[in-house]
């Protein structure tokens, strides 16, 4: 079976995806649309940690071509193979494409946010990560974004270990909130920090957005 998951982190700079299995026909449409979300965001520079990828194929390889061509044409943009395992350093060089593996290692940081999504039959599950800021949530809106245009209706945030929520954090789960409503589906958030709960409760969003256990 052909599997592909993958976690986003995003910082004021710059995007990585971080992937685990096989990236090749089955599985490399999620990518692309995972890379453009981050693209139509604003971000200039685009990571993928490609270390626990164990099988890349021609279709992968294109998907790094395309995703390479639409993060170059913003200007400054970068895009970056971090730690490619064997297999995939290989088929890189194999295509005439070394230029894409970087050799720097990922820079420290103080405030991200890491999404890791997972799909259900009824819906997809957001677990998020660090800070909501200004930066990240922008991202985060063309995520959700690009799974309501793949057909997904029910997406829930789990907020667990959200350490910060910004106001434009605020406004942009209010986005999300009425855009799901809008196409029909719905949005909650489970799981929230006491950070985030306080803040919910605080502009009045609590009823409207967290799960009924909350």
């Amino acid at each position: 079976m052909n599997t592909l998951t993958y976690m986003t982190r995003i910082t004021e700079d710059w995007a990585m995806l971080t992937l685990s299995g096989k990236l090749d026909s089955v599985t490399t449409d999620r990518i692309i649309k995972a890379g453009q979300a981050i693209i139509t965001s604003g971000i200039p520079n685009l990571k993928i940690d490609m270390s626990q990828v164990d099988m890349i194929s021609s279709a992968g390889i294109r998907a790094l071509v395309l995703l390479d061509k639409e993060i170059n044409a913003i200007p400054g943009g970068m895009f970056e193979v971090i730690a490619p395992s064997n297999f995939v350093a290989g088929a890189i060089k194999m295509a005439g494409l070394g230029t894409f593996i970087s050799e720097n290692e990922v820079p420290e940081i103080t405030q991200f946010l890491e999404v890791y999504v997972e799909t259900h039959p009824d819906g997809i599950v957001m677990k998020c990560s660090g800070s909501l800021n200004v930066f990240s949530v922008k991202w985060l809106v063309e995520e959700v974004r690009t799974w309501l245009n793949a057909g997904y209706r029910n997406i829930t945030l789990d907020a667990e270990q959200v350490n910060y929520l910004s106001s434009a954090g605020i406004r942009s789960v209010l986005l999300i909130y009425k855009e799901i409503m809008g196409a029909g589906g719905h949005f909650a958030i489970a799981n929230p920090s006491a950070e985030m709960f306080n803040i919910l409760k605080m502009v009045g969003l609590q009823s409207i957005l967290m799960t009924k256990d909350e």
